[in-house]
């Protein structure tokens, strides 16, 4: 992993310097599948794969905030070295992007170490984008979605009910839009981050003790 490491952050530094765009690329999405170079994404992947096979380890905590660091970090480099307009925007847009959903599927980051680095990459963004510059909004702990959803459930219960009574008896009243049904998650599913050909499918799930079956099931669905 320091090997690799070393590589990408090599990589990453010589096409900055040299505005070399596919130095950039391989620092971020390394030389293939089966290549010897792995690449800030594949980095990024298995250091999670640790984690969540391990367990959580105060030293890949940290090389995992790292490695999404030197991620987001070269995928702005990259745009910013990008001539053509539109490819330019897009490969911005892309960023910031996937720096959002990075933290959604990995809110401990709003409390790590990196949190500086990640509001910095974040308002570069923005800048370069010509969007007025905030702070980056920390996400919210998955203790605090299930929270949330004890509270909401019933009254979604509740809403529904009200919905079938309503469709039960007849009346001459057009209901109003939007009161056809209740949606409580977002479909984050799957995250795929795509820059330069490289592809990385993230998925974070946590062992929690003292909960509910239904909670870790629900935390877990957040997550994936």
């Amino acid at each position: 992993m320091e090997i690799q490491t070393a590589a990408a952050t090599l990589y990453g530094e010589w096409g900055k310097q040299k505005k070399d765009l596919s130095k950039i690329k391989l620092a971020i999405a390394g030389d293939g599948q089966g290549g010897k170079l792995w690449g800030w994404n594949q980095i990024v992947v298995r250091l999670q794969a640790t984690l969540q096979s391990k367990g959580p380890s105060p030293e890949v905590e940290r090389a995992y905030g790292d490695a999404i660091v030197n991620l987001l970090q070269a995928s702005y480099d990259a745009a910013m070295i990008e001539t053509n307009p539109d490819n330019k925007a897009k490969l911005l847009r892309k960023a910031e992007a996937n720096l959002q959903t990075l933290l959604r599927l990995s809110p401990e980051l709003g409390s790590s170490p990196q949190w500086s680095e990640l509001d910095g990459i974040y308002r570069q963004l923005l800048i370069a984008q010509n969007k007025p510059v905030e702070p980056l909004r920390k996400p919210r702990a998955a203790d605090q979605i299930v929270a949330e959803a004890d509270v909401a459930e019933p009254v979604v219960r509740q809403v529904k009910a009200s919905n079938q009574n309503v469709e039960a008896t007849p009346t001459n009243e057009t209901p109003e839009a939007g009161t056809a049904g209740v949606s409580l998650w977002p479909a984050l599913l799957l995250i795929v981050l795509v820059i330069g050909g490289g592809v990385v499918f993230v998925m974070t799930s946590r062992k929690s003790s003292g909960k509910s079956k239904r909670k870790k099931d629900l935390v877990s669905k957040y997550r994936r």
